[in-house]
């Protein structure tokens, strides 16, 4: 990987409830994705983001992990040319 910071294939959010999803690739071109749920809020003037989820939070944390979910399903489909799991040639 190069000095420059790596960006995220894709950003879902809800309210404030984020998904950010990673496109990770390997030298043979296969790639697999992760994924990173987290809370943002506000302190002052200065945006924060926490791991952890309060009771009201847990609809919206399952939500968008469905979409993430179905983002990746869709990126996948589309370098295998079909619906289905699999790994993704970028």
């Amino acid at each position: 990987m190069s000095d420059e910071r790596r960006k995220p294939a894709a950003k879902i959010r809800r309210g404030s409830i984020e998904a950010v999803i990673w496109e990770n690739g390997k030298e043979d071109g296969d790639a697999w994705h992760t994924v990173n749920l987290h809370r943002v809020y506000k302190v002052k003037d200065e945006w924060k983001e926490t791991p952890s989820y309060a009771l009201a939070d847990l609809v919206q944390v399952g939500r968008v992990a469905e979409l993430a979910e179905a983002w990746i399903e869709k990126r996948l489909a589309a370098f295998s040319g079909e619906e289905g799991r699999g790994r993704a040639k970028p």
